[in-house]
């Protein structure tokens, strides 16, 4: 009798091994896309190149625009990551891959008077919840997936561990981020941490940002029946809640902070990352940085500790 043939795997967004639903038209347009393009591939048998043609075709022939080209993306990157954790491939073949530049229109800083006016405008529920993507500058999947347990108060701190993830609709937490950079602590500050004791007074919860009625929060429905509404109110262009992200980052960018600093505050796993996003609000500290120079070069000077050549000092101002 011959052996039953076993089943090859192949790409599924519903889960493993292989049994979730291939293509639907209710799905996400990010998967509508990325299914017809893998769904009949063999895992083992997505090299690179493919996927990098995959890309280039969604540029070139379908005409997306570079964030939804990079969504799908991200969604067939973790797919594939989840692959490789259950041993059905060696490598994730999502590596190395050329994707296109955001443009600067398409990511929105505001400034802290706007925060101010976006929490205002918004549901005394989700003010908070403003003020901790502004200030925290976490994702949206750190901040609605963020237990109770892994805030400290006391010492103003938020471990950043867990995250809630939507898979084919369906809302999940995830125990440990995906990455080393994404799992670290952040520090609230102090205005902040008011903020947040007052949010949890009440009924113990497990998580700090939920529903009215205690569920998890989802992301396309808070954007349309919350953020854009209150953004409309508070006399603001319409944003994506992942600009609360951006304004957090352009912020410390604004008070001088260290890159480093902002890359591992934003959980960035490459300090390139970071320099390749917000690097043009660096443009504008060129001229803070000739004054430090300046004073530095005056305080050496009235020390008398600075070497100047004698021919140099005759043409310094007095």
């Amino acid at each position: 009798m011959r052996e039953k043939q076993r089943a090859v795997p192949t790409l599924h967004l519903g889960g493993w091994p292989p049994g979730g639903v291939l293509f639907e038209r209710r799905q996400p347009r990010p998967q509508r896309i990325i299914i017809p393009a893998f769904g009949s591939i063999a895992l083992a048998r997505i090299r690179p190149s493919d996927v990098q043609a995959f890309v280039r075709h969604l540029q070139e022939k379908k005409k997306l625009a570079p964030r939804t080209v990079r969504e799908c993306y991200r969604i067939c990157k973790n797919v594939l990551e989840t692959a490789v954790n259950e041993k059905l491939i060696p490598e994730n073949p999502c590596r190395g891959i050329n994707l296109p530049k955001l443009t600067g229109d398409e990511r929105r800083f505001l400034s802290a008077p706007e925060v101010d006016r976006l929490a205002s405008s918004i549901e005394s529920h989700y003010q908070t919840l403003i003020y901790s993507a502004a200030y925290l500058g976490l994702r949206w999947g750190e901040l609605a997936g963020l237990r109770v347990e892994n805030l400290d108060l006391l010492r103003g701190q938020v471990r950043v561990w867990g995250s809630l993830e939507e898979v084919s609709g369906s809302l999940r937490y995830v125990g440990w981020t995906k990455t080393e950079a994404s799992r670290r602590t952040v520090t609230i500050p102090p205005f902040l941490v008011q903020m947040l004791a007052r949010h949890l007074e009440g009924p113990q919860r497990e998580f700090v940002f939920v529903g009215p009625n205690g569920g998890f929060l989802r992301r396309s429905n808070f954007g349309k029946r919350h953020l854009k509404p209150a953004a409309l109110r508070a006399g603001l262009a319409p944003l994506r809640f992942h600009d609360l992200r951006h304004t957090c980052a352009a912020m410390l960018i604004d008070q001088d902070c260290n890159p480093l600093e902002i890359q591992k505050r934003l959980g960035h796993k490459e300090i390139a990352t970071t320099l390749g996003i917000y690097g043009h609000l660096y443009e504008s500290s060129d001229t803070k940085i000739n004054d430090a120079l300046e004073r530095a070069f005056d305080t050496g000077r009235s020390s008398g500790s600075l070497f100047v050549p004698s021919e140099v000092v005759s043409e310094l101002p007095a």
